[in-house]
């Protein structure tokens, strides 16, 4: 279930604060340094993910009124074996691209992330396109990385 992610606020800022440093950050943030979001009473599009009550992810995004893009997507399974953060996460965008009449849905990622291939399917469901940038990322082990980004546009 997608909540506020005021309500969750501590609770948020705690899981990202043990997974400094880790290649979870890395592959949500784009580096290992220190991020935790900014979570406001004002803040629109940030979500707690929760299965029963229990803080199980975390979803942001922005949403262009004027362009109808949607993107900067952010997602962080806290609990990465459990389905209901995709299923989730899924109805939330298919809820904005029909609601919103989104014309443009844009996302990245850096390549080894586990979810790739959820990535890959739902742009694919979409009639989306795949971009990569080779060599773009180099983690801490100095193994390089690609950029992948992905671009839906919706008629």
């Amino acid at each position: 279930m997608l909540e506020p992610a005021y309500f969750y606020k501590d609770e948020i800022e705690k899981n990202f604060i043990k997974l400094q440093g880790t290649e979870e950050i890395m592959f949500y943030s784009g580096n290992y340094s220190g991020y935790i979001p900014e979570i406001t009473k004002e803040t629109c599009n940030q979500y707690a993910i929760t299965e029963k009550g229990k803080l199980i992810g975390y979803f942001a995004y922005t949403f262009d009124v004027y362009s109808l893009c949607m993107k900067d997507f952010g997602l962080m399974a806290f609990d990465s074996n459990n389905k209901r953060i995709g299923l989730d996460v899924y109805k939330q965008i298919k809820k904005i691209i029909f609601e919103y009449n989104v014309h443009r849905i844009e996302y990245c990622m850096i390549s080894g992330n586990p979810v790739e291939k959820h990535y890959d399917n739902f742009c694919k469901r979409f009639q989306g396109r795949k971009l990569v940038l080779k060599d773009a990322f180099k983690d801490e082990k100095g193994v390089y990385h690609d950029d992948v980004i992905y671009e839906i546009l919706i008629p």
